[in-house]
């Protein structure tokens, strides 16, 4: 004789529901996550792609290492515009002058001189969020792969104010070194300006409450370079290939090995789309930086 079915007791069918209800809305969650992941463009630029994947962290107890470069384009002796551009660091200290290093892409002719119509001044600082110190293209000193010095003499330095260079570590990595970066990313300033600069134009000055960031990861390659795209150039470069991406702004920035705290590096490119290693960073080497500065600047 059949049988008819044996229905759960009231207590057993509402567990039933509940668990099948909780299962429905994991599923559903799971599939909204997946809808909102980014996805990958083809199309993207360098700078865009590495954006998407490039990390950081606001890093306010190294201001003394990283400095930023600031620009301010004048529309009307009141109206400023502007930003972070890019990142240096004091590589020596003399009697007389102090020597920054930064990117050759940072400190090209438009930082100084931007074209548009309706600018009518520009002022550039470089700036640790503690000191501020105006700088024109006479303070720019260009050299090869991407490098260009700022020579900024002691008169322009307030009196209270010390500005050591950080220790330099030549030969002291390996392949696997953790390392990390300082800079001021720009794209901060697009969306909401949550990096907090005040431009002053009255009198012009400059002002801000944040950074710099911080970058981390491992060496993964000693490398000599020739690259000769539209912002950078280099020709038998002595580079560091890094294991993660950066962004514009990062740019100048010092390189450091993590537990030492010695600057090895300037952060300089990202390795371009078709590329072995697309969109991991390129630093300077400190021995190339060293080789520059003695050529570029007379003792």
């Amino acid at each position: 004789m059949i049988r008819p079915p044996k229905w759960p007791s009231d207590s057993n069918r509402s567990i039933y529901w509940v668990c099948l209800s909780l299962i429905i809305a994991l599923y559903s969650i799971l599939l909204s996550a997946q809808d909102m992941s980014p996805k990958k463009d083809e199309h993207l630029n360098p700078n865009e792609a590495s954006i998407l994947n490039s990390v950081y962290t606001e890093s306010s107890n190294d201001r003394g290492i990283a400095w930023t470069i600031i620009q301010a384009r004048f529309s009307a002796p009141s109206v400023a515009v502007g930003g972070f551009c890019g990142t240096a660091w004091l590589l020596e200290q003399s009697q007389d002058k102090l020597i920054f290093v930064t990117a050759r892409h940072v400190v090209g002719d438009e930082l100084f001189n931007p074209q548009g119509k309706d600018i009518i001044s520009t002022l550039v600082w470089l700036a640790n969020g503690i000191v501020t110190i105006p700088i024109t293209v006479t303070n720019r000193v260009l050299a090869k792969n991407d490098i260009s010095f700022l020579v900024i003499p002691m008169t322009a330095i307030p009196t209270n104010k010390i500005i050591l260079p950080v220790k330099i570590g030549t030969g002291a990595w390996v392949h696997g070194s953790e390392v990390y970066n300082l800079g001021y990313p720009n794209r901060g300033q697009i969306k909401g300006n949550h990096l907090g600069i005040d431009l002053k134009s009255t009198p012009p000055a400059v002002s801000f409450t944040h950074g710099p960031w911080r970058q981390a990861g491992y060496i993964v390659n000693k490398l000599t370079v020739d690259m000769n795209a539209p912002d950078v150039k280099l020709q038998d470069a002595r580079m560091i290939e890094l294991d993660y991406t950066s962004e514009p702004g990062f740019s100048g920035g010092p390189l450091l090995l993590k537990n030492q705290n010695q600057i090895i590096g300037m952060m300089s490119a990202v390795m371009p789309n078709g590329s072995s290693s697309p969109n991991r960073s390129l630093a300077v080497s400190i021995e190339e930086i060293l080789e520059q500065r003695k050529l570029a600047i007379p003792p």
